[in-house]
């Protein structure tokens, strides 16, 4: 038998990288390292009491990809290689246990049928595992909530001996990584700018910086400090201001002239 610390560490058994990105249907990605900052979890799914020791039934898994094998770890006490949702068994008595069962719930031969969505209720994963067991993994979207939390799970259908493996499982958290930004498709920023209104930014930026820099250069070195004398190159801006005004002015008068065409002064 062995202790509850090292069944503790055998039942998670796999390891998986740190960052936890999962994309979704629509190609997007999604960050739930802040839900899974080990990128596992281990959800425990029943609890089988027969006298004088009892079974704890395991789900053991990462959102994020496939697990790796630990080897630190007997490779009986654990799924193997490429496994992404791992069942683990583990017989109690009194403060002592051991790992009696392990089955590979989802692999890496079930990728294709892994379906990822996100909405603004929270993300959605379904996969289709071995023995037609279908897991569903939920994040709720629950701004407030920015800790790992405990999740809900609901197997179907509910087998008090666990003799049967379940046909649905359900898991679901809340926390904020299931939200979706608004405007903003997750991984980006909204700070992002098009590359006309980086032009138009960096033009308005430039004619700034050349009025106050002009301005500050007439007024301290030439002693210059009356208006319009005081603008750098003041004559050039004034005949193009003055330029677009007269466009202006004609532009208006051909357009009031067209709306009054084909009436009759009486």
């Amino acid at each position: 038998m062995r202790l509850a610390a090292a069944v503790a560490v055998a039942a998670a058994g796999l390891v998986a990288a740190a960052d936890c990105v999962v994309k979704t249907s629509s190609g997007a990605a999604a960050n739930l390292t802040a839900l899974f900052p080990q990128s596992t979890f281990n959800v425990t799914l029943a609890v089988v009491a027969h006298p004088p020791s009892s079974d704890t039934v395991s789900l053991v898994g990462s959102p994020c990809g496939s697990l790796k094998v630990d080897t630190s770890i007997p490779a009986d006490d654990q799924c193997p290689d490429k496994t992404q949702l791992c069942e683990v068994v583990t017989n109690w008595k009194r403060t002592d246990g051991r790992v009696v069962s392990v089955r590979p719930v989802v692999d890496s031969s079930h990728a294709a049928e892994q379906v990822i969505s996100q909405s603004a209720d929270g993300l959605r994963l379904a996969f289709e595992g071995a023995n037609k067991t279908t897991v569903t993994l939920i994040v709720a979207c629950n701004k407030d909530v920015v800790e790992p939390s405990q999740p809900k799970v609901t197997v179907s259908p509910s087998d008090p001996r666990f003799y049967l493996p379940p046909q649905q499982i359900t898991i679901e958290w809340t926390h904020a990584a299931g939200c979706v930004s608004a405007g903003v498709a997750p991984g980006q920023s909204g700070s992002s700018m098009s590359a006309l209104g980086f032009f138009f930014t960096m033009l308005f930026g430039g004619l700034a910086a050349y009025f106050i820099v002009g301005m500050a250069y007439n007024y301290t070195v030439l002693k210059i400090s009356n208006f319009p004398d005081i603008i750098p190159q003041h004559e050039f801006w004034i005949a193009l201001f003055g330029g677009m005004l007269d466009l202006a002015r004609s532009l208006w008068s051909r357009i009031r002239g067209s709306s009054g065409h084909g009436y009759v002064s009486l």
